[in-house]
Formats: structure tokens, sequence, C-alpha cells
């Protein structure tokens, strides 16, 4: 893949056409079972990390310190 690190802050700007190009896939198509492989192994699953639970005093404190 190609280096667009000058969109790296507007990220949502880059063009459609440029972002199809740069991830290498068919709007169409999608993705082969190669390239998916491929980039799971790069990059990991596509899986947001388990949210942390916050104990009750710390949302007490929080309410207490907006006040």
């Amino acid at each position: 893949m190609k280096d667009y690190t000058s969109y790296q802050d507007k990220w949502y700007t880059i063009p459609a056409e440029v972002v199809i190009k740069v991830l290498e896939t068919d709007p169409e198509k999608g993705l082969t079972e190669q390239q998916i492989s491929e980039r799971i192994n790069e990059f990991g699953l596509n899986e947001l990390p388990p949210k942390k639970r916050r104990i009750r005093s710390s949302v007490f404190w929080d309410i207490l310190m907006m006040s």
C-alpha cells in the first residue's frame, strides 16, 4: 500500500477513488481471500477493545467534580 500521510489529520477528506486505489481493493468485489489473510496478519482482527467498567465511586467523583 502507498503512504498517504499528508491526509493523516484529515483522513476523511480523501476522495473515494483514492481510498480504493490505496487500499488496493475492488468496490464491486471486495477483498480476495488472500488480501483478507494478509491484512489480518498485518493489522489484526477488526475488533474493538473491551469497554472498561467504571466503579461507582469513580462516577460519583466525576459528577462531584463537575459541580
